[in-house]
């Protein structure tokens, strides 16, 4: 799954800060800056929604056996 701020990077524009108030280093972050130097929520709630919508079972498929 590509998302776009992965896929291109991304750059905060000027003065933005984060949800603590803290100034967002202006520079590119790339995908091995996310969740390690840069979190964005909404990416991680969309990711988290794929994942949940790929593990859910399908219903064409019978249930697992009983153990």
């Amino acid at each position: 799954m590509d998302l776009d701020k992965d896929a291109f990077g991304w750059r905060p524009t000027a003065g933005m800060t984060d949800k603590h108030g803290n100034l967002i280093e202006d520079r590119i972050y790339t995908s091995a800056d996310m969740n390690r130097k840069l979190v964005l929520e909404k990416r991680d709630e969309a990711v988290a929604a794929k994942i949940t919508e790929y593990l859910k079972p399908c219903p064409s498929l019978p249930p697992p056996p009983s153990a």
